[in-house]
């Protein structure tokens, strides 16, 4: 059997993580295409830019109300079929937004879309955990797939700014139907190359000190609490900083779109993968989650203090989309810890995103609620910590209880 064929192989393994990685950054591009066009798209339907800023909220409903059912789903269709169906909801989403006039057509689209997402940010974690064979693969992959988010906004908003007065709007949405086609397309050959890794369940190794549904309820929520508070306050700090960042230092981010967009790209990237390179082990992967907690905080900081110093307020937010990348992915990394049983890896990894989607429902109440700079930082800190403490006893709680060992040959496996 070939190399590729066994997963093995170097350049395959690193292709598959880079093809996920830019179709879930294209599948959330489409928010950042919207946020510089509202006003072109409101002029192009005879809508008023309020109705289409606040169609937004569709293209995230699906993920925030029914992860679990799109979970389900991956499990039950598997990865290379969730892959296609999402392409597929994804390419009708841009034909409505494209073709048809009208709101209701405008937000369906992003509805289509939502759901295309969805089952992209659902399968991708269970495409690495299914095909990669070793687990350094899977965590390092997993991190470094975690900072797609908000690079794939930050190039959506790139992608829409040339088309902002010339009126050929379409363009934007053509490019987006484009790579979705060719990423989609890269994913399913490669599916098609590597083979699954068969798992062999619990012969060897220690045992569970736990019961296995106690373990498997309790180590979800802890992962869930550590990937969503540092999203949390990544979201608050995006609400916040440019209203702050104008009233305390009289800088204008949206002056300078295009550049701070791309900054956040190449910081998140580099985040991603200078973590990635760290989280070949769950001890790794903690402490890493800890050094970027603190120098997350000290980045808060650096924000939001009062001070005459410009070039620190803006070192702290860009320190931050560094910190929040390494943040994400060191998390992500434990998730092969977490998710054991291979046929519902695609519930587990929904539900710890149901966290995610749960908090930024929550936290523009909360941040903008608070009026004073050391509120944030008192929030921000508790957020850090309350994630490092279950990244913590989230160690201790998996240390033991994986359920089996993986094996290349399935002659391998141990007997009895």
């Amino acid at each position: 059997m070939s190399a590729v064929a066994r997963g093995e192989d170097g350049p395959a393994y690193i292709l598959i993580v880079v093809a996920a990685y830019l179709y879930c950054a294209a599948s959330m591009a489409v928010v950042g295409m919207i946020v510089p066009l509202i006003d072109v798209l409101a002029a192009a339907r005879h809508l008023s830019p309020a109705s289409i800023g606040m169609s937004i909220s569709w293209f995230s409903m699906p993920a925030a109300l029914g992860s679990f059912l799109f979970g389900v789903i991956v499990d039950r269709i598997g990865v290379r079929y969730a892959f296609l169906v999402s392409c597929v909801l994804i390419l009708l989403g841009d034909g409505l937004v494209l073709g048809l006039p009208g709101l209701m057509s405008f937000r369906c689209g992003l509805l289509l879309s939502g759901c295309g997402y969805a089952f992209a940010n659902t399968a991708s974690p269970v495409l690495f955990m299914q095909y990669l064979p070793q687990e350094s693969q899977r965590r390092r992959a997993l991190a470094f797939w975690s900072t797609y988010a908000p690079a794939g906004y930050s190039m959506g908003l790139l992608a829409a700014i040339p088309f902002l007065h010339d009126g050929n709007w379409r363009a934007a949405w053509n490019g987006h139907a484009l790579l979705i086609v060719l990423t989609a397309t890269l994913i399913l050959l490669f599916i098609r190359l590597l083979r699954a890794v068969p798992i062999v369940r619990g012969t060897t190794g220690p045992r569970p000190r736990l019961g296995l549904a106690r373990v498997s309820l309790l180590s979800i929520i802890l992962l869930g609490l550590a990937v969503a508070l540092p999203n949390g306050v990544a979201y608050g700090t995006s609400l916040i900083a440019p209203h702050y960042l104008a009233m305390a230092h009289h800088i204008s981010l949206q002056s300078s779109a295009a550049t701070v967009a791309a900054i956040k790209i190449g910081m998140m990237l580099i985040g991603g993968f200078v973590v990635s390179l760290r989280t070949s082990t769950e001890g790794r992967a903690v402490r890493m989650f800890f050094v970027m907690g603190l120098l997350g905080f000290a980045a808060q900081v650096g924000l939001l203090l009062p001070s005459d110093s410009t070039v620190v307020a803006v070192g702290g937010l860009l320190v931050w989309s560094f910190v929040y990348s390494g943040l994400s992915g060191t998390a992500m990394a434990m998730l092969p810890n977490v998710a054991t049983d291979e046929q519902h890896r695609g519930v587990v990894t929904a539900t710890i995103s149901q966290f995610s989607s749960l908090s930024s429902v929550v936290v523009p109440y909360v941040f903008f609620s608070i009026k004073s700079w050391n509120g944030f930082l008192l929030l921000d800190g508790l957020m850090l910590g309350i994630a490092g403490c279950a990244m913590l006893v989230l160690k201790k709680v998996c240390g033991g209880s994986r359920l089996g060992h993986l094996v290349r040959p399935a002659e391998e496996a141990p007997q009895g």
